[in-house]
Protein backbone atom coordinates (compact mmCIF):
# COMPACT_ATOMS: atom_id res chain seq x y z
CA UNK A 1 0.00 0.00 0.00
CA UNK A 2 1.44 3.18 -0.78
CA UNK A 3 -0.25 6.76 -0.13
CA UNK A 4 0.36 10.46 -0.51
CA UNK A 5 -1.64 13.17 0.87
CA UNK A 6 -1.62 16.47 -0.45
CA UNK A 7 0.72 19.16 0.97
CA UNK A 8 -1.87 22.06 1.32
CA UNK A 9 -0.82 23.27 4.44
CA UNK A 10 2.89 23.59 5.97
CA UNK A 11 3.85 21.84 9.22
CA UNK A 12 6.90 20.56 11.32
CA UNK A 13 8.48 17.62 9.47
CA UNK A 14 8.54 15.68 12.33
CA UNK A 15 4.93 16.45 12.82
CA UNK A 16 4.55 15.30 9.48
CA UNK A 17 6.60 11.95 9.88
CA UNK A 18 4.57 10.99 12.76
CA UNK A 19 1.20 11.78 11.49
CA UNK A 20 2.24 9.54 8.08
CA UNK A 21 3.05 6.49 10.69
CA UNK A 22 -0.44 7.35 12.04
CA UNK A 23 -2.24 7.59 8.87
CA UNK A 24 -0.21 4.31 7.63
CA UNK A 25 -1.75 2.42 10.78
CA UNK A 26 -5.31 3.55 10.25
CA UNK A 27 -5.15 2.98 6.62
CA UNK A 28 -3.76 -0.62 7.61
CA UNK A 29 -6.32 -1.30 10.75
CA UNK A 30 -9.21 -0.46 8.48
CA UNK A 31 -8.35 -3.02 5.78
CA UNK A 32 -9.11 -6.89 5.85
CA UNK A 33 -5.42 -7.26 6.06
CA UNK A 34 -5.87 -6.34 9.74
CA UNK A 35 -6.96 -9.89 10.69
CA UNK A 36 -3.87 -12.18 9.23
CA UNK A 37 -1.30 -10.10 8.14
CA UNK A 38 0.84 -8.06 10.19
CA UNK A 39 2.18 -4.79 9.35
CA UNK A 40 5.81 -3.39 8.18
CA UNK A 41 5.89 0.29 7.97
CA UNK A 42 9.13 1.92 6.92
CA UNK A 43 10.10 5.28 7.51
CA UNK A 44 12.92 7.75 6.46
CA UNK A 45 12.50 9.68 9.58
CA UNK A 46 14.68 8.69 12.59
CA UNK A 47 12.95 10.51 14.64
CA UNK A 48 9.55 9.20 14.05
CA UNK A 49 10.69 5.53 14.04
CA UNK A 50 12.11 6.06 17.55
CA UNK A 51 9.50 8.19 19.20
CA UNK A 52 7.05 5.41 17.88
CA UNK A 53 9.24 2.82 19.63
CA UNK A 54 9.69 4.62 22.45
CA UNK A 55 7.00 6.88 23.41
CA UNK A 56 8.38 8.14 26.58
CA UNK A 57 11.34 10.27 24.40
CA UNK A 58 9.26 11.68 22.05
CA UNK A 59 8.34 15.81 22.83
CA UNK A 60 5.79 16.65 24.39
CA UNK A 61 3.85 18.42 21.77
CA UNK A 62 4.18 14.83 19.45
CA UNK A 63 3.40 12.60 22.38
CA UNK A 64 -0.38 11.75 22.21
CA UNK A 65 -0.49 11.12 18.89
CA UNK A 66 2.84 8.76 19.43
CA UNK A 67 0.55 6.94 22.57
CA UNK A 68 -2.91 6.86 19.85
CA UNK A 69 -0.46 5.17 17.21
CA UNK A 70 0.96 3.07 20.32
CA UNK A 71 -2.18 1.94 21.20
CA UNK A 72 -3.35 0.68 17.93
CA UNK A 73 -0.65 -1.03 16.90
CA UNK A 74 -0.98 -2.97 20.70
CA UNK A 75 -4.25 -3.81 19.45
CA UNK A 76 -3.47 -5.03 15.60
CA UNK A 77 -0.27 -7.43 16.89
CA UNK A 78 2.03 -7.88 14.57
CA UNK A 79 3.26 -4.58 13.38
CA UNK A 80 6.90 -3.17 12.93
CA UNK A 81 8.19 0.47 12.22
CA UNK A 82 11.51 0.37 11.04
CA UNK A 83 13.57 3.25 9.51
CA UNK A 84 15.13 3.60 6.01
CA UNK A 85 17.31 5.41 4.54
CA UNK A 86 16.22 8.57 2.10
CA UNK A 87 18.61 7.27 -0.16
CA UNK A 88 16.92 4.00 -0.18
CA UNK A 89 13.60 5.09 -0.58
CA UNK A 90 13.02 6.54 -4.45
CA UNK A 91 9.17 6.01 -3.77
CA UNK A 92 8.53 7.96 -1.14
CA UNK A 93 10.97 10.77 -2.55
CA UNK A 94 9.37 10.84 -5.82
CA UNK A 95 5.94 11.27 -3.33
CA UNK A 96 7.14 13.88 -1.36
CA UNK A 97 8.15 15.72 -4.72
CA UNK A 98 4.41 15.10 -6.12
CA UNK A 99 2.74 15.93 -3.35
CA UNK A 100 4.00 19.34 -3.11
CA UNK A 101 1.96 19.76 -6.67
CA UNK A 102 -0.83 17.45 -5.54
CA UNK A 103 -4.47 18.74 -5.62
CA UNK A 104 -6.10 15.94 -4.28
CA UNK A 105 -4.61 13.08 -2.06
CA UNK A 106 -3.34 9.15 -3.56
CA UNK A 107 -4.03 5.87 -2.74
CA UNK A 108 -2.93 2.60 -4.13
CA UNK A 109 -3.09 -0.73 -2.89
CA UNK A 110 -1.15 -3.56 -3.93
CA UNK A 111 -2.89 -7.52 -3.21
Amino acid sequence: MIFSEAAGWMIDANLADVLAIWEAMILFASSFWTASCGVIIESDSKNAVTWVSKPDTAPWRLRNIVLLIRHLMEKMGRWQVKHILRSDDEVAVRLVKQGVLRCTDLLQVFP
